[in-house]
């Protein structure tokens, strides 16, 4: 039976006012968007001391973010670097302001380590968080004085070396740890500094060794000349390939040999592969959860726009600042397969981070 024209009308009808309401309603919630930030602050809290990579990264970005949101909001960065960057995270986590105008900026071992830690042992839960993006994937690794008799991580086997360490923990200490508790090298973990600069400086004085956990970026961004002049020497790069992170292909350039070269069985390696899980957001920028997914994805927009402003760009290249940022939805994923890494590899990684011994 063919509709009668009336019951044309009336569909035709009853499809212009739906148009004309979803028209409405979306035209406000873009409005909204576009609008939201006209006249007001975003926080950005970094989770990290003042001039640690952490920072130096979170204020390019906070500097460059205005330009890239409609209204050009104010960015203002504030540090609160306790606890290793959780105080941060926790802030976030449960106080942020859940409108798009709360970021924060911490170490990527501050997402992972709840796994280690055990459940509990945190005020957040880094599979709530939203992930704004990462601005750059890095490896670390570990290097000593160029002047010392350690010429390679085999006298790491034999003779203890000190390596300088932070307090609070975090790469420094967790890499050396894991090389001592998998590898059987003898890393005297001296775990007393503030942060990279303090570590750096502290070899520089002679007061250790050297150090693991450094990112490449950690010592050409404070020391343009060491690396190239060679006043340390590399031992190994705590990577299972030596690819797709900043400063790894330096570091393979020099032969800086891959820890796989020392891996004893198939298990450390898949400990170790998660272990470094993390370097592949190693700039993590994270939003409370609860924040509209409207504004999440004008932030998402944003944040990739940011990083790729030209004057942003020209900044980082000056400073020798690795700028390979991954959007949101990548690090989401990444951190979502690291939590459902099989219980036995978890466990496993833990046992070998509480072999821990600091000096």
């Amino acid at each position: 039976m063919l509709p009668t024209k009336r019951l044309i009308y009336a569909l035709a009808a009853g499809f212009a006012v739906l148009f004309v309401v979803l028209y409405f309603i979306l035209g406000a919630a873009a409005q909204d968007v576009g609008g939201f930030y006209a006249g007001k602050t975003i926080t950005l809290t970094i989770g990290a001391a003042r001039d640690s990579d952490e920072d130096v990264y979170a204020r390019l970005f906070a500097k460059y973010l205005g330009r890239h949101l409609a209204g050009n909001p104010a960015v203002i960065a504030a540090n609160l670097p306790s606890s290793g960057g959780h105080a941060a995270a926790a802030f976030i986590f449960s106080a942020g302001a859940k409108d798009g105008t709360a970021i924060g900026a911490v170490p990527a071992d501050v997402i992972a380590a709840p796994l280690w830690f055990g459940p509990g042992k945190v005020a957040h839960d880094p599979t709530r968080f939203v992930y704004l993006g990462s601005a750059a994937p890095e490896s670390t690794d570990c290097f000593v004085r160029s002047d010392t008799l350690v010429m390679g991580l085999r006298d790491a086997f034999v003779s203890e070396v000190a390596v300088g360490a932070a307090v609070d923990g975090g790469p420094t200490r967790d890499g050396p740890t894991l090389l001592n508790s998998l590898l059987g090298t003898k890393f005297r973990i001296v775990a007393r500094y503030g942060g990279v600069a303090d570590i750096l400086a502290a070899i520089e004085d002679g007061e250790v060794t050297g150090a693991c956990g450094l990112a490449w970026t950690s010592v050409a961004t404070r020391h343009p000349d060491w690396l190239p002049k060679g006043v340390l020497r590399g031992l190994v790069q705590e990577s299972l390939t030596g690819a797709d992170m900043a400063g790894a292909d330096m570091a393979t350039r020099m032969g800086i040999p891959l820890v796989t070269e020392f891996l004893q069985s198939g298990a450390d390696r898949e400990v170790l592969a998660l272990a470094y899980a993390e370097h592949g957001f190693a700039h993590p920028l994270i939003l409370p959860p609860g924040t509209p997914p409207e504004r999440v994805a004008v932030l998402r927009k944003a944040f990739l726009a940011t990083w790729q402003d030209a004057s942003l760009v020209a900044e980082a290249k000056q400073a020798l600042l690795p700028v390979h940022p991954a959007a949101g939805e990548e690090v989401a994923a990444l951190v979502e397969r690291l939590y459902a890494a099989p219980a036995e590899g978890i466990e496993r990684v833990r046992a070998a981070l509480a072999s821990e011994k600091v000096h």
